[in-house]
């Protein structure tokens, strides 16, 4: 009975020691990830307007979004989902509501308020979104959206616009049809008849901006007192001064410091006797209005808009406008007219990083932990995430060119690029990008350091497929800067 009691007390302390080595072990065998490390995942819900498309803004945000920081033990990253209507008016299990998402994304379109702002339950339930604590980030027209609209609708068209808006920010828009929208109706999409050299690019017109210096963090590490931004149409912004108490105080973040009509004019142009001439300066209204502002609806929903576009991938400084006979933006494009390009110095992407502290900000992310003001991606250069209707084959000089010939039912036919033959894969990065490595259907490729090739004063990097690729294939590329960012992009292509 002794031995009994003696083999029982050396067994439970032999057991307490298992469990004790055990427990240091599992400790100290943790990676430096797992130790300690909180993630948080910000679920972002973006409204995809385009009906069975990703529409093009949308694409700029998706590619923003692949996008990983650490500060400290904390990671963060995005989540992002592209909802319809159906979400919105909550018949999906992707709902808009706030246990499925911390931020609501409207961007670029008008359709939210011309047309599904009309039906009262689809505005309602953003309303209760962003009142029961959801972020809400609208830009050019997803301003236009969260606003009260027009002070003054003297015309049928501002009169729709009023009726549709989500009045959840306390301003109201300066964006007539027959003035700011032309430098988006008139932008070029098509023929281009002039050539530009190496140094140059065209994209939308830059306007300068003043910063506004308060206590808002989203431009507290911002070091400059001015800022380029691209825009294409979008609002102004005003005080509307409603007396509502839902709704919050106004924060400016940027004013428009120049007027387009001034400094980038565009025209209407008529064709008489002589042929195409100017008959009339596209008036505009924006100088001292409000370019970005933040505010707060029902005192917990944090709201977030932009009249220009941070999310621009292509971006033209100290340019010059050209305008000629040609096609403008969709769905503006079915005759010819006179439309414009803005030809300048190349800054690409330029201005991302407002677009992911803006979006950790509004999804309450603590102010010390907003991702750093710096041009920090990795990109698929060619194929590009863009590029469903490219078709791209390699010629005996191994250059890359565009079948711009291919009927359009060809180039549409899988909605993604075609690749004929051997090609090699271009990746495009900032220049704070330390190393990135290329991916094939989830295969590891290679890991690229260095590169003595670049692009606008960025980095390229190339890979040849040496083996023939058949059918779908997806490409990815993940690249670690210096400043504990993780960056990607992703994109499938059809290969023959």
């Amino acid at each position: 009975m002794y031995k009994s009691k003696k083999n029982i007390i050396v067994s439970l302390f032999l057991s307490f020691l298992l469990v004790f080595s055990f427990m240091i072990n599992h400790s100290q065998g943790k990676t430096k990830e797992d130790q300690n490390t909180d993630s948080k995942v910000i679920k972002i819900a973006i409204f995809d307007c385009a009906k069975n498309d990703v529409y093009f803004y949308n694409k700029a945000l998706i590619q923003i979004f692949n996008y990983e920081w650490s500060i400290g033990n904390t990671s963060y990253t995005f989540k992002v989902t592209l909802i319809d209507n159906n979400d919105i008016l909550c018949y999906t299990s992707d709902s808009l509501t706030v246990d499925n998402f911390d931020l609501f994304i409207i961007c670029g379109n008008a359709r939210s308020y011309l047309y599904d702002g009309i039906h009262k339950k689809w505005n309602n339930n953003i309303q209760k979104f962003v009142a029961d604590g959801g972020g809400f980030l609208g830009i050019c027209g997803g301003a236009n959206a969260a606003s009260f609209g027009y002070e003054n609708p003297d015309n049928l068209f501002k009169k729709r616009v009023n009726n549709g808006v989500l009045k959840i920010a306390n301003v109201y828009i300066n964006d007539d049809f027959f003035g700011e929208w032309q430098y988006i109706i008139k932008m070029g999409v098509k023929e281009v008849p002039f050539e530009i050299d190496s140094d140059h690019t065209f994209s939308c017109i830059s306007l300068n901006t003043s910063v506004y210096k308060n206590n808002n963090p989203i431009f507290s590490d911002y070091d400059k007192d001015h800022l380029l931004i691209s825009y294409a149409g979008g609002p102004g912004m005003y005080n509307a001064n409603k007396s509502d108490p839902k709704q919050g105080k106004i924060t400016p973040l940027i004013i428009y410091n120049e007027e387009p009509m001034l400094t980038k004019p565009i025209h209407y142009w008529t064709y008489g006797i002589n042929g195409w001439e100017k008959i009339k300066t596209i008036k505009t209204d924006l100088y001292g209005t409000y370019a970005g502002i933040t505010t707060v609806y029902n005192s917990s929903g944090r709201v977030i808009l932009y009249g220009p576009h941070p999310e621009h991938s292509l971006f033209s400084t100290d340019g010059m406008i050209i305008e000629y006979l040609g096609h403008g933006c969709h769905p503006f494009n079915f005759f010819k007219q006179y439309v414009y390009r803005y030809v300048g110095e190349p800054d690409l992407y330029k201005n991302r990083w407002m677009i992911v502290r803006s979006a950790a900000w509004a999804a309450k992310i603590p102010d010390h932990d907003l991702p750093d003001v710096e041009k920090t991606f990795v990109d698929l250069y060619q194929p590009s995430f863009y590029d469903k209707e490219i078709i791209y084959y390699r010629d005996n000089v191994n250059y890359i060119k565009f079948l711009n010939f291919a009927p359009n039912f060809i180039k549409n036919l899988f909605k993604k690029p075609i690749i004929i033959g051997d090609f090699t894969v271009r990746i495009l990065s900032s220049n704070n990008i330390q190393k990135i490595e290329l991916f094939i259907d989830g295969e590891f490729k290679k890991t690229f350091t260095d590169t003595e090739q670049n692009l606008y004063g960025l980095p390229i990097y190339n890979y040849s497929i040496d083996n023939k690729l058949i059918g779908l294939h997806g490409l990815k590329v993940k690249g670690y800067s210096n400043n504990d960012v993780v960056v990607w992009d992703e994109v499938e292509a059809f290969f023959i």
